[in-house]
């Protein structure tokens, strides 16, 4: 049985993916990690920081101003 990868370098292949665009088969050879795995990883930490960020960062308005 292999070792689960850290949520660390989870972060990083999804960062590294979200910033240059690079190819899945570019970030396999990078990180030494499966494409298919990748393919799993990136929207579950994509999620993941979407759901610990949304409540700071992504707030709608709660009514619209001189409304607009």
């Amino acid at each position: 049985m292999t070792e689960p990868i850290p949520p660390g370098e989870c972060l990083d292949v999804t960062l590294q993916f979200l910033a240059t665009g690079e190819s899945l088969a570019s970030l396999q050879y990078q990180f030494l990690i499966s494409s298919s795995t990748i393919s799993v990883m990136i929207p579950e930490v994509c999620e993941a920081i979407y759901n610990v960020l949304q409540e700071d960062f992504l707030k709608c308005p709660s009514q619209l101003r001189n409304g607009l």
